[in-house]
């Protein structure tokens, strides 16, 4: 008895059987070698940690501009008012008097409102209020700058300290196989020398006692190369599946003569992006400060009212009332008595 395979279920078998699943096809390693300069490139393109800075910067940045266009910009101010009203007209008799002939008010009877307003506001003298507000906007940029600064040195730090930790790991890796090679000849030896009678059951167990704790040593030394490795693609951003190797293959010596500690101390203080941050800061704050005390005195602004325009219903209900528009210079102060709650 034959059977026969349906040609569409025997060419899946066929593609089956020649092209591999995706899991397997994806399991090509790629290998990656990298130099510190390389290194710390991918850490400040790839690495989060410094996205919360840069974000702050824009934020800082964003709200600079704002502060320095409210010196020449106006404020807009547009108010839209609606609602249901009473459709009734409004008229004046011969004596004065406002009545409406129309004495339906019932649902049916509703009509729809709408009056919007539109004021322009532009500040002519503010005693400060306006460029204190300005200075203190800038000096939060430079504090954000510093932030910036002071977030890619420490990660520039962070990878450095992994690479060369790496480089570390690695030259162990190689002492530590060296040292398998000596202990592998020395028991081929040893073994000789028992066979001979030249050496005793004690000195085998003493040298498996050695052996024991060299290759626990190197077991522990192999940890630490796969954990600097790990934490190294994890600074960089590299995917898991990538094989990282540095460039560097070992540690060179330098020779560095160390100046007096006072002058480490003053390139400290003057270099930090940390006192420039703070220094920015207190300038921030002071201009806060002449910000609050002008607040104290008036505010002179011009205002322009092209118009308030409504629905011919809220004319019908307020005949007295007619679209407007004109120009006004008034000064504006509010006075605070009691200290601000934060």
């Amino acid at each position: 008895m034959s059977s026969t395979l349906p040609h569409g279920l025997f060419l899946a078998a066929l593609l089956a059987a020649v092209w591999p699943p995706p899991a397997l096809a994806g399991q090509a390693v790629d290998t990656v070698v990298v130099s510190l300069p390389e290194a710390e490139r991918l850490a400040l393109e790839n690495n989060p940690l410094l996205r919360p800075a840069l974000a702050a910067l824009d934020l800082s940045t964003a709200q600079e501009t704002r502060a320095r266009h409210s010196r020449y910009l106006p404020d807009i101010n547009l108010r839209n008012v609606w609602g249901p009203i009473p459709s009734q007209r409004g008229e004046f008799t011969e004596t004065g008097v406002l009545f409406s002939p129309d004495t339906s008010s019932g649902l049916s009877d509703l009509t729809w409102f709408t009056q919007v307003d539109l004021d322009i506001v532009q500040p002519l003298y503010t005693f400060g209020k306006i460029g204190s507000r300005i200075d203190a906007a800038g000096f939060q940029v430079d504090a954000s700058e510093a932030e910036v600064k002071k977030t890619e040195s420490e990660l520039l730090l962070q990878v450095r300290q992994l690479y060369w930790g790496v480089v570390l790991t690695d030259e162990l890796g190689s002492v530590v196989r060296s040292v398998n090679d000596l202990v592998a000849e020395t028991e081929d030896q040893l073994q000789d020398l028992y066979d001979e009678g030249s050496a005793t059951q004690t000195d085998m167990n003493k040298f498996q006692i050695f052996q024991y704790q060299v290759r626990s040593r190197s077991r522990e030394v192999e940890a630490g190369r796969k954990k600097a490795r790990s934490a190294l693609k994890a600074v960089l951003g590299l995917p898991d599946g990538v094989r990282l190797r540095v460039e560097s293959t070992s540690l060179e010596p330098t020779d560095v003569t160390l100046d007096a500690l006072a002058s480490y101390i003053d390139f400290a203080l003057t270099a930090r992006p940390e006192m420039s941050q703070l220094q920015a800061g207190i300038n921030a704050r002071r201009s806060l400060v002449s910000a609050a005390e002008a607040d104290s005195r008036p505010s002179f602004l011009v205002q322009q009212s092209p118009g308030s325009f409504r629905s011919k219903e809220s004319i019908r209900l307020q005949p007295d009332e007619l679209p407007a528009s004109g120009a006004r210079v008034w000064h504006q102060l509010e006075p605070e008595f009691l200290p601000e709650q934060r």
